[in-house]
């Protein structure tokens, strides 16, 4: 379980064994490098961007004493849609959303939370603010605030955030259509609760300092390794490292202390469609002690699903494999009658002298080439329009067919695509969003994200092309 805060449990005897002689006989040593070293661990490592999707539909919410952050985005079927709601795990923060944020948001109405002491959200002191019981009342007011923003309610949780749901949900049963638990952990072993007391009693300038050695070697240590699988880029791998060293010791011993965890019970009472998805590599939560576990314990029906195991993906599936898992999602909440999520169902519903596609724009938009025939320059970009769902020529699946060159679509448009991104998932071509305001320069952190996707693309595909 600690290995969810980049933990180093392989030094777990250390301190069992020898703890008490090191915080007496060198902790005068110990607490002055931890003053001395403080200010460096703390600036340590590129401090991480949030996606600009994320700043732009940033709010606040005082909710019960505290302050928390939480992205919405509505989508302009409002009501008619449901609500997917993304809780993250222990030592995590809505940012690991970012990839699912800006899919769903284009079929769907779209909330994440930063749970109390994570991410931007305050960090209060008051060790009662990090029980489960806590958590979840913070949770049921948030969501009070939004559901008449929608039909329904999705819950799509990581980890420690699968148990959160599971007591959040007789809250909102009647609300709660489908709930997906992504790498979710089953009930603590005895081995795993005697590393949670000594975790909680071990001081925390030992354990700050035992992280930060930890953390030695940088992208490739044993605290990043730990949480994605051997394929994971470099980019992700920074990331991850800065989140590992931006969550405080102290904030993880009140929600290990305040943890609860559900019993095949709690599981059991869940009445309504779930999915599990675990990733093959995961050494946090190994699928097979509980995503298995937990599949046993849920209701025998067909509204339980088999389990989902993605190849090339650890602990963190949801940024490793986005695209894999966005398209598990959504293919399983179609067959879960999500029809109104379907984007041709949603554009059949667009008025047709109110849309960009009128028939005036229409016979613009044919007169223009799909694509450039050759990429710009001495660059791999390919200037191209905007595609169009019941196109015959100028539509994903033909796309694909007729341009085998090109591996990566950037969508740098601002509102949802008049096609289904969906199309590309499993493709030999990726689709990408990177919302931007058309007629307005980008910003430096929109320039710094665009450059990121693309030189992680040639890196694994050095000779193709990018439309965008």
């Amino acid at each position: 379980m600690a290995r969810l805060l980049s933990w180093p449990t392989d030094v777990h005897p250390l301190i069992t064994k020898w703890g008490t002689t090191i915080c007496a006989t060198l902790g005068a040593s110990i607490l002055l490098a931890y003053l001395a070293r403080r200010n460096r661990l703390t600036s340590c490592g590129a401090t991480i961007q949030d996606d600009p999707l994320v700043v732009k539909h940033t709010k606040w919410h005082y909710v019960r004493g505290k302050e928390l952050r939480v992205v919405f985005m509505e989508h302009k079927l409002g009501r008619e849609l449901p609500l997917i709601v993304f809780i993250h795990g222990m030592g995590a923060q809505l940012g690991q959303w970012s990839e699912q944020l800006a899919h769903f948001s284009h079929i769907a109405n779209v909330l994440a939370v930063d749970l109390v002491g994570h991410g931007k959200s305050e960090k209060v002191t008051a060790g009662e603010a990090y029980t489960i019981g806590s958590i979840t009342k913070d949770l049921v007011e948030v969501l009070d605030i939004y559901k008449y923003k929608a039909d329904s309610f999705i819950l799509v949780c990581h980890s420690y955030g699968c148990n959160i749901a599971t007591y959040l949900y007789p809250h909102f049963e009647d609300m709660i259509k489908a709930i997906v638990f992504l790498c979710p952990k089953a009930t603590p072993t005895v081995s795993d609760l005697e590393k949670l007391k000594t975790f909680i009693a071990t001081p925390t300038p030992l354990i700050d300092l035992l992280r930060y050695l930890d953390r030695r070697g940088g992208v490739y240590s044993r605290s990043v390794n730990r949480l994605v699988g051997q394929s994971a880029s470099i980019e992700l791998r920074k990331r991850q490292l800065e989140w590992n060293r931006q969550h405080s010791t102290y904030i993880a011993k009140r929600v290990f202390k305040g943890a609860k965890w559900a019993s095949g019970d709690v599981y059991a009472t869940i009445k309504c469609p779930v999915l599990l998805i675990g990733g093959e590599e995961d050494l946090v939560c190994p699928v097979k002690e509980n995503l298995e576990l937990i599949h046993t314990w849920l209701p025998s029906s067909a509204n339980v699903a088999e389990p989902f195991v993605i190849p090339n993906a650890a602990h963190q599936a949801m940024l490793e494999q986005p695209d894999v898992v966005n398209a598990i999602i959504y293919n399983w909440l179609m067959e879960c009658n999500f029809a109104k999520m379907n984007l041709s169902y949603q554009l059949q519903l667009k008025n047709p002298s109110k849309s960009k596609w009128s028939l005036k724009n229409y016979a613009k938009w044919q007169k223009v080439a799909p694509v450039a025939e050759i990429p710009v320059r001495t660059s791999l970009f390919r200037p191209m329009k905007t595609m169009k769902q019941d196109d015959a020529v100028h539509t994903p699946r033909e796309f694909i067919r007729r341009h085998p060159d090109i591996g990566l679509i950037v969508d740098i448009s601002r509102e949802a695509p008049p096609y289904a991104p969906e199309a590309f998932e499993g493709s030999t071509c990726r689709y990408q969003k990177l919302a931007t305001t058309s007629k307005i320069p980008p910003t430096r952190e929109e320039v710094a994200r665009f450059n990121d996707i693309v030189a992680e693309f040639w890196r694994e595909n050095p000779d193709r092309h990018v439309g965008v």
